[in-house]
């Protein structure tokens, strides 16, 4: 079985507050203790939480900077693609072999926006740029092309930078708030528990909204 990790714990809450606001009037059915009092406690917490753990200054910045990271990525993507065009041309006067220029390295690490393989690939990219910088040119290459392509690494490195900062600071609100995470948590392992007792042979698509394994598959997904 999947576990909830601390981190995970308010969007799954958020889940299954939805999934037992929508469903009720089974559960009232069920038991008189999930009354009124019952919801507006898990609510409160939920909403709480949120407040606590995802500050909207931060969720902003950290929005902000996910987006930026994207985007130079995204830049970086087409830059490769001019270059590719330039050794196209240049191919038959240049001092290496295409390969050389590790361009397909480069694009594996800007697909999966993995900053530190793309830093360490887009290095050999420029070394080899650097040994044949006249053929290139002669093949199209602006001669500000290296350094354009030397600024967009390093704000690359330094957005990336930013965003583990925001993930810190993150980190650091879910080890303050500990306790009331776990006491969310007690609330949503019994609203499972009963959910899936409830739905268990009534309705065993619902009863997934209440699978914890399920739960944290769905906070995965929409977390990309």
């Amino acid at each position: 079985m999947a576990t909830v990790k601390n981190e995970e714990v308010l969007h799954v809450a958020g889940f299954v507050l939805d999934s037992y606001k929508r469903d009720i009037d089974d559960f009232t059915a069920f038991s008189s203790n999930f009354n009124e009092a019952f919801t507006t406690d898990f609510e409160t917490k939920v909403t709480g939480l949120k407040d606590m753990m995802e500050p909207l200054a931060l969720t902003n910045a950290l929005t902000a900077t996910t987006k930026s990271l994207y985007e130079l990525f995204t830049h970086a993507a087409d830059e490769i693609n001019r270059l590719e065009g330039f050794i196209a041309f240049a191919t038959k006067n240049l001092v290496s072999n295409p390969g050389d220029f590790n361009l397909h390295t480069v694009r594996k690490h800007i697909n999966r926006r993995h900053v530190e393989g793309f830093t360490l690939s887009i290095s050999v990219t420029l070394d080899t740029i650097a040994k044949n910088e006249a053929p290139l040119e002669g093949g199209g290459m602006p001669k500000t092309f290296a350094k354009e392509i030397t600024d967009l690494r390093d704000k690359i490195t330094a957005t990336n930078l930013e965003q583990k900062h925001k993930l810190d600071e993150r980190r650091d609100l879910v080890v303050k708030n500990k306790t009331q995470i776990e006491e969310l948590m007690d609330i949503v392992s019994l609203v499972n528990k009963f959910g899936k007792i409830i739905y268990k042979r009534s309705n065993p698509e619902k009863r997934k909204d209440y699978t914890i394994n399920n739960l944290v598959y769905r906070n995965k997904q929409e977390s990309k």
